[in-house]
């Protein structure tokens, strides 16, 4: 009976996550000042995203945040990154395209300055 119970449990939880991407970042472009020049560079690196139980999840080195969903149809989706700044940090990801453009956009009142960084790559589905 324990057996079956660890059995049981084993498939519900690895059931329950029922997308896994990889967004592949290829460029990162960052803009700092009151104008918006942005400077670009190529980038590798690579983030987890995953939705389970009909949420989104994105996971840190150290952590796992829930995501918002801004918007969800056949051909985008649009996630919110929480954060505790004043501005925003969403994700796009352009299904039909296997793209996505990740944009973060600041505002500061202390150094009166805004700030804004896109990143942009590849949708790198994870087969299970």
């Amino acid at each position: 009976m324990q057996y079956f119970l660890i059995f049981i449990f084993s498939a519900v939880s690895v059931s329950s996550i029922a997308e896994e991407y990889f967004l592949e970042i290829e460029k990162a472009c960052s803009s700092s000042s009151s104008g918006l020049n942005f400077e670009c560079e190529a980038k590798k690196d690579r983030q987890l995203i995953f939705s389970e139980n009909g949420k989104w999840y994105g996971r840190n080195p150290d952590n796992i945040r829930e995501l918002s969903i801004v918007k969800s149809d056949d051909y985008i989706l649009v996630l919110e990154n929480p954060v505790y700044f004043s501005g925003t940090d969403r994700i796009h990801l352009l299904k039909a395209t296997g793209k996505f453009y990740w944009s973060q956009f600041a505002y500061s009142e202390v150094l009166e300055e805004s700030e804004a960084h896109v990143k942009y790559g590849s949708i790198v589905k994870v087969e299970k």
